[in-house]
């Protein structure tokens, strides 16, 4: 994370404002060693505002991985959509790896700071893979977000294999089972909160306790 500084936030350290990412960047994401009793979150967000309400929508995507030895249960990468401030404290749509060994993938709507559980029942889990993965597997992930004209905003997720399509080469998205299309509609009925109908979109990882490590890598 050489070229921006990381926000933290425990119970030392309050929420600061992400660092920013150019619209164009590229990069790697890796939670570092922090002493045993601090629990919080870091992330980059892109500068622009990818989308607004009765527009298309966005999209992003790109390979995650845990990778916490010491520690495998508390360490989750994430990407998120739809951020309206600058805050770990914020809302966004989080797609990612939940707490737990082995882990699943896990559609969120909630805090940064707070991270993804690994059950479907955790709160704000909109979606829980049925399968399950091991500390170390690289899954490359993708999060669409849509707009509609009422001001529902519609959200899925995809998974490429890498095994049969690597990075480098062109993906085959499919859909993840357990994990069907989801409407998070404008009556707020759903989900009990309004959509995040604008934002935008980055990627992040939260921990607790000591030598948490979980690479982001975003292509």
């Amino acid at each position: 994370m050489s070229r921006a500084n990381r926000a933290w936030n425990d119970s030392r350290d309050a929420a600061r404002d992400m660092a920013m990412l150019s619209d164009d960047e590229c990069t790697d994401l890796c939670g570092a060693p922090r002493p045993a009793a601090a629990q919080g979150a870091e992330g980059r967000a892109t500068r622009q505002v990818v989308y607004v309400s009765r527009r298309t929508g966005g999209s992003i995507r790109g390979a995650l991985q845990r990778s916490s030895p010491q520690a495998p249960a508390h360490a989750t990468p994430f990407f998120f959509v739809g951020l309206e401030k600058h805050c770990l404290n914020e809302q966004a749509y989080l797609l990612g790896l939940g707490q737990g060994d082995p882990h699943h993938i896990v559609l969120r709507k909630g805090a940064l700071c707070e991270g993804l559980p690994n059950a479907p029942t955790g709160r704000g889990v909109l979606r829980c893979s049925a399968a399950s993965f091991q500390p170390g597997t690289w899954l490359h992930l993708r999060l669409d977000v849509e707009v509609g004209p009422s001001g529902d905003v519609l959200l899925q997720v995809f998974q490429n294999d890498l095994c049969a399509h690597p990075l480098g080469t062109a993906p085959s998205w499919t859909a993840i089972p357990g994990m069907a299309l989801f409407v998070d509609d404008a009556r707020t009925v759903n989900t009990g909160s309004r959509p995040l109908t604008s934002g935008r979109v980055g990627f992040g990882f939260f921990g607790r306790g000591a030598s948490r490590r979980a690479l982001c890598r975003v292509r």
